[in-house]
C-alpha cells in the first residue's frame, strides 16, 4: 500500500481576532510570514493576509 505524505506549498494563515495588526506581527516577527493583503492601506487594519514562502 502507498503511502501519503501531507506537505504544505503555499502555508497562509486566516485569523479572526480584534487585534488584527498585532496578530500580523506576531506571526510575522516570530514564524518569517510576509504580508500580501492589508486593508485599509493606512490606518488600524481590518484584514490583513499572510503568507509564508518556504
Amino acid at each position: 500500500m502507498a503511502r501519503f505524505t501531507p506537505s504544505f506549498r503555499d502555508p497562509q494563515i486566516n485569523l479572526y481576532v480584534k487585534g488584527v495588526g498585532a496578530s500580523a506581527g506576531f506571526y510575522r516577527d516570530f514564524f518569517g510570514f510576509r504580508e500580501t493583503f492589508r486593508t485599509p492601506k493606512e490606518g488600524v487594519p481590518v484584514k490583513v493576509e499572510l503568507n509564508w514562502e518556504i
